[in-house]
């Protein structure tokens, strides 16, 4: 008996599917994306965030430097960087990798602002 792939769904994987199933299907089957400039600098803006949140760097890096209040605000606030949700078709919290796992969500920075509300921030560099 055949068993099928089983895979979650992701906001970025629904971006993927409407702009193209195809380009989908080859991130499901892990085909290589040839790099290119543009996901290079996307990549490199997205690390340096993470390690601004994280406080590995203590100077904001001047790639950063129009979103300087923004950034100074999060790590003010203790967001959080590269956090991760995953939820089973009911909504319920499960692990990343659980059999159950329906849904996956990596944020590029979170923060509570009162529980039970979560603040999302999506970094786009384009």
């Amino acid at each position: 008996m055949k068993h099928k792939k089983k895979f979650a769904w992701s906001y970025s994987a629904l971006k993927d599917y409407e702009m193209c199933p195809l380009k989908r299907r080859f991130k499901l089957d892990k085909v290589p994306t040839p790099p290119n400039k543009y996901m290079d600098r996307g990549i490199a803006i997205h690390e340096l965030a993470e390690k601004f949140l994280k406080s590995e760097l203590q100077e904001l890096p001047t790639e950063l430097s129009q979103l300087k209040a923004g950034m100074k605000r999060l790590r003010r606030v203790g967001a959080i960087a590269e956090g991760q949700l995953a939820f089973d078709r009911q909504w319920r919290p499960t692990g990343w990798f659980d059999d159950d796992t329906w849904f996956r969500a990596k944020l590029d920075a979170c923060y509570a602002v009162a529980s039970p509300v979560l603040q999302i921030v999506d970094f786009k560099s384009g």
